[in-house]
């Protein structure tokens, strides 16, 4: 997606962050790929359809999605 932008800036800001992305789909593991892989065919293909809105939000739905199980798995991480 960064690729398809064709931006100079936004491909530079995701260099910075691609390791902690990595640590994150690392913590994430545990979701159905399954359902993964159709949340992020739903945001390609709208994407693809020109509504920037919608693949917002599905973007946004996909993040919530991971949020409490990547939270939860950092708090086995973390030292109390």
């Amino acid at each position: 997606m960064v690729e398809a932008a064709d931006n100079p800036l936004m491909s530079k800001l995701m260099r910075a962050v691609a390791g902690r992305m990595v640590w994150l789909f690392h913590l994430t593991s545990s979701r159905d790929p399954l359902v993964a892989c159709q949340e992020h065919r739903e945001i390609a293909d709208a994407i693809r359809a020109g509504n920037a809105r919608l693949a917002e939000a599905l973007t946004y739905s996909h993040i919530e999605s991971g949020r409490e199980p990547s939270l939860a798995v950092m708090a086995t991480l973390l030292p109390e």
